[in-house]
């Protein structure tokens, strides 16, 4: 029986290897395939490994109901103190990403925007990269 779980721990493991399914493993790949280039970019639409329509972020302290409001859906979760990543797809939330404050250390990946939340639908879905120098990766929207 230890054999099998060992067996079925190491598949599981391989099989991930090619899983690009959150954004800081995307984000942190993408800058160094692209050490050598003055403007680095992610399109997050071609990187990640799964289907959605659009991508809400939202910054610490945001109140589930503006949540709701935005994504319009509902929130099943209250996510204080924590920066939350949701990706849409045929009207329900397919994938969340919620980074709790007391996680937040270097290299992580910060999106840039203005006012209380970011939407972004998938067909313009590319970021410049630019890391600051607490070594954070920061994510501008591409206009």
């Amino acid at each position: 029986m230890k054999k099998i779980v060992i067996l079925l721990n190491i598949m599981f493991l391989f099989c991930c290897v090619g899983c690009k399914n959150k954004i800081e493993d995307v984000v942190r790949e993408q800058y160094r395939l692209q050490k050598d280039s003055t403007q680095k970019v992610v399109d997050l639409s071609k990187e990640l490994n799964f289907e959605w329509d659009t991508l809400y972020v939202f910054g610490i302290g945001q109140g589930v109901e503006t949540m709701e409001e935005v994504v319009n859906v509902s929130i099943p979760y209250a996510y204080d103190l924590t920066r939350v990543v949701f990706f849409k797809k045929d009207g329900r939330i397919i994938h969340t990403e919620a980074t709790p404050i007391e996680d937040f250390g270097e290299e992580d990946v910060w999106f840039h925007y203005e006012g209380q939340y970011l939407v972004v639908p998938k067909d313009s879905a590319r970021f410049f990269i630019r890391k600051n120098e607490l070594g954070n990766y920061i994510l501008y929207h591409v206009n």
